[in-house]
């Protein structure tokens, strides 16, 4: 066998991640996960989903379920998607995505690659989900009853769009999954360019897909907003170009684009295209 290792270890890990639950259930009502799916992808890689059925106390939430993929290299789980995350994020659709056309979304929305191993386990993620009342829309009847707090909630909204765009990005860097790379970092791009544009974020992230550490405007703190996150992620890629791809090329492809959207962003998206025609 090429595989080694049971399923026992993504179970626990299911299990006990079930007490991040709000509310949590008891420990003597909580059910152990089951498997719902196994198979090898296209790409030759082990794919599991495991469901947690809902109980009782907690039928409103439905059941909840949890990808994972198996790295030969490390002998172990990797959890690459969960029903119950970044369901408030702006990138996430409650639709499941189409076999070939990717997510079902509106202009602006985004989603998975239609093709790639982190579209395949979303979409049946998705599908396999049950919930009676989704979190996103508790949380717009929540907005709706809190004029006051607009601000904190959309600034809130972006946090998690924000780390929604960062875990896909870690996991198709973890899976070698070029195309859906660039994809996340599209999304990310326009996350950042969103608004006002956050331009020290988006200056930092250039600067760390050209091979600099820092910013060269000098401005932006990489341990604030995600900075260290994304320095982290991107590393990997820099240092080991495990992927095989340009900074320079990703840059022109899918961080540009985004900038060239937002009017206050006019200035430094020249200024970086003019830093890479010297390149």
């Amino acid at each position: 066998l090429k595989f080694k290792g049971s399923i026992v270890p993504a179970m626990q890990h299911m299990y006990l991640s079930s007490s991040s639950v709000v509310p949590p259930p008891p420990p003597n009502r909580r059910r152990q996960p089951k498997m719902a799916r196994i198979q090898i992808t296209e790409s030759k890689q082990l794919m599991l989903i495991l469901v947690s059925p809902p109980t009782k106390s907690s039928s409103s939430t439905g059941r909840l379920l949890q990808g994972f993929i198996y790295s030969r290299d490390m002998e172990l789980w990797m959890r690459i998607s969960d029903s119950n995350n970044f369901l408030l994020s702006d990138f996430y659709s409650s639709l499941p995505s189409g076999h070939n056309s990717g997510p079902q979304r509106k202009e602006g929305q985004g989603g998975d690659d239609g093709d790639g191993i982190l579209a395949q386990m979303d979409r049946f993620i998705k599908s396999g989900a049950s919930t009676m009342a989704s979190a996103r829309q508790m949380y717009q009847k929540v907005a709706e009853n809190n004029h006051d707090n607009e601000t904190a909630t959309s600034s809130s909204q972006k946090i998690v769009t924000r780390s929604h765009c960062e875990d896909r990005l870690a996991c198709a860097i973890a899976l070698g999954s070029a195309s859906e790379f660039q994809t996340w970092l599209k999304y990310y791009a326009r996350c950042l360019a969103s608004g006002a544009g956050d331009q020290d974020a988006l200056r930092f992230l250039v600067d760390i897909l050209l091979g600099g550490g820092q910013s060269l405007s000098g401005n932006h703190d990489p341990a604030s907003g995600g900075g260290g996150a994304i320095q982290s992620i991107l590393s990997v890629l820099t240092n080991e170009q495990c992927l095989g791809l340009e900074g320079k090329d990703v840059i022109r492809k899918a961080i540009l684009p985004e900038m060239s959207k937002n009017r206050s962003l006019q200035r430094l998206t020249n200024e970086i295209s003019m830093e890479l025609e010297c390149l």
